[in-house]
């Protein structure tokens, strides 16, 4: 019996989180976050995954929190570029978010007085390490559908730029029963599942973790910082 709506699906997703683990092997981690129907420029993710290695510690966290709070747009995404390379220079900078050499110099500059990122060299900056560990180190973004899979394979291969992991799940009884479907996921890299009306998942292809980096990856990791309820 397949799923009537589609949310039906996330909310019993919602609820079989650890089997969602158990079955992508990704248990690695102390501390995660979801997130339902996270927004990302102009689309929606059916479910945003973080997750962290080590639990931190409350205060030190809302101290961090409070501080990124007042940075403004630019700030943050030139702050989030130094997540993945930790020492970059003032030219790829500007390469990789198309703005002007000045701009760039005053925002690396405002973000070394207050205290995320230390000074090289006139052309580079190198971050400042214990504020890291606040940011999530995986992102796992979930597309579910009941049967337009072709469709959902379309929104996975679009979550590759903004998640470490992209996730497609869909309606294993609307599924249409033709193998050559797991092997256009495979080759797009794209994990797929397929989950039953009593919760059962079914792992059809399994992909590794994304090393390659995409700014808006890293964007959404500190992002998300801002959302995280500490009480």
């Amino acid at each position: 019996m397949s799923f009537r709506f589609e949310k039906d699906m996330t909310s019993l997703l919602l609820k079989n989180m650890n089997d969602l683990f158990n079955k992508f092997e990704l248990n690695n981690f102390e501390k995660y976050m979801v997130r339902a129907e996270h927004p990302v420029h102009a689309r929606i993710i059916d479910l945003f995954i973080f997750t962290w290695e080590k639990e931190f510690e409350k205060n030190e966290f809302l101290d961090f929190k409070n501080q990124l709070e007042k940075l403004e747009a630019m700030d943050l995404a030139i702050l989030s570029i130094f997540t993945y390379s930790k020492t970059t220079s003032v030219r790829k900078i500007t390469n990789m978010l198309y703005i002007e050499y000045l701009q760039a110099k005053h925002v690396l500059d405002k973000l070394v007085t207050n205290g995320y990122l230390c000074k090289v060299s006139n052309y580079s900056y190198c971050a400042v390490n214990d504020w890291i560990r606040f940011v999530p180190r995986d992102s796992i973004s979930i597309e579910l559908k009941k049967s337009k899979w072709k469709e959902a394979l379309g929104q996975g291969v679009s979550n590759k730029n903004i998640s470490d992991y992209s996730i497609v799940i869909l309606d294993e009884d609307e599924l249409p029963k033709r193998k050559e479907i797991e092997s256009y996921f495979s080759s797009e890299k794209i994990t797929m599942f397929t989950i039953k009306e009593d919760g059962q998942l079914f792992a059809k292809v399994k992909q590794k973790r994304s090393n390659a980096f995409h700014y808006f990856n890293s964007y959404e990791k500190l992002r998300i910082l801002k959302k995280i309820d500490v009480n």
